[in-house]
């Protein structure tokens, strides 16, 4: 399937952008070169020192002022892959018929203004299995159709997702994935309004898709992963109040459970984020951010009878984050600079007052030349088996490697 869809995606980019190269007005190309080792694999599969190396070519084309392409492909070989695995990250056009921007094809779409976690960023899946020291490379596009239409600071935006695609993140026990079909009727819509240039910047959002993130059910098969539909209806803003950065985002998320009758679908959930930052100093920047998740109609998955249920029904609460009524979480980045920015040190860590889990990601990157740089890491998951890091810990890594761009 994986060949499949790969051959089809190189279709499309050879049949759209190719023959359009001939007329480009202003073609570049860019692209990126990483190879690096982790001592661990972040699939909970046990497997341990990875070697990867992968490429990522970017074609950027202009047609004047009204028309440009982009696309961006992902190369990656691991020695503990059979195959070289490839996909198109990006590949997308770009209208602009001002007051309107049209944008179609496969595109990464991220929403939010918290740092690192976002309530309403619901739109672009994750591959949370990736071995990349960024965060940002563990995105994918996904098909869409965007229109932003322009009045003054405020930007005014409709999006059409004519397919589903899941977050893959790790577990420790076999699965079956049941997706949605693909029909007219599983379209996915969002909305949003964003004001920015002023003295507070903030949106407000509609989403009404499918989940990302899976239910656990049983089956004759064993345990299913489901994809249910969900509401979310959310908003972010920031500003500057004195010497500090001030952002806060939330959202309110309606699911199919609205009543929380059923242990296998989320229940409904408030999801809020409230941080300040600061540049200390001149190269010292800090972020320290407040989350609280309250899941509404609560029923406690630990209450259920039989056995083989309650242990699904956990699992599936652990991974969705809803073992606990309300979860309180903290999180702190600092990032000092040093010789002429040269040289980034930077420890990130997210702390789970409720259940007393966490991860912790020191690194250090050295810039060797405009185009070269080095990194080396860690990731440091701790906690109880029914916790969400906890969970984790097996992907506990370090890792190191350089970066080439072009």
């Amino acid at each position: 399937m994986s060949f499949f869809k790969n051959k089809v995606l190189y279709t499309i980019f050879s049949c759209l952008f190719i023959p359009i190269l001939v007329y480009a007005e202003d073609i570049s190309l860019n692209g990126i070169l990483q190879g690096y080792y982790f001592s661990s694999t972040r699939n909970l599969d046990q497997k341990r020192n990875i070697f990867s190396i992968s490429f990522h070519p970017q074609i950027t084309t202009k047609f004047g002022s009204y028309l440009s392409l982009y696309s961006e492909a992902r190369i990656i070989a691991e020695n503990q892959r059979e195959s070289i695995h490839s996909s198109m990250r990006e590949i997308y056009s770009d209208i602009y018929l001002h007051p309107f921007n049209l944008r179609v094809g496969k595109q990464i779409i991220q929403w939010g203004r918290a740092d690192g976690v976002n309530p309403t960023d619901n739109l672009t899946p994750w591959d949370y299995t990736l071995l990349f020291p960024e965060d940002g490379d563990l995105r994918s596009g996904i098909m869409a159709l965007k229109i932003n239409y322009y009045y003054g600071n405020t930007a005014f935006t409709g999006i059409y997702l004519p397919f589903f695609e899941s977050n893959k993140f790790p577990l420790n026990y076999p699965v079956i994935e049941e997706l949605p079909s693909k029909s007219f009727q599983n379209g996915q819509y969002a909305f949003k309004i964003d004001s920015t240039g002023g003295v507070l910047d903030w949106s407000l959002s509609y989403f009404d898709g499918v989940d990302p993130m899976p239910d656990l059910g049983l089956s004759t098969q064993g345990i299913i992963e489901r994809y249910q539909r969900i509401k979310v209806i959310g908003g972010d803003f920031a500003t500057i109040l004195r010497e500090f950065g001030v952002r806060g985002e939330m959202a309110y998320f309606f699911t199919e459970d609205m009543d929380g009758d059923s242990p296998w679908k989320k229940n409904p959930y408030f999801f809020y984020i409230f941080g300040v930052d600061k540049t200390l100093w001149e190269d010292m920047y800090l972020n320290l951010q407040f989350m609280q998740r309250i899941v509404t109609n609560y029923k406690d998955p630990l209450n259920i009878q039989d056995s083989i249920l309650r242990d699904i029904a956990v699992k599936g609460a652990i991974i969705n984050n809803q073992l606990d009524k309300v979860t309180n979480i903290v999180s702190l980045k600092i990032v000092d600079k040093m010789f002429y920015e040269t040289l980034s040190t930077e420890i990130s860590g997210i702390y789970n007052l409720t259940r007393r889990d966490y991860l912790i990601r020191p690194k250090i990157i050295y810039t060797l030349t405009d185009n070269l740089s080095s990194i080396i890491g860690t990731d440091i998951y701790k906690g109880k088996e029914d916790s969400f890091f906890g969970l984790l810990k097996d992907n506990t890594t370090f890792f190191g490697g350089i970066k080439y761009g072009f």
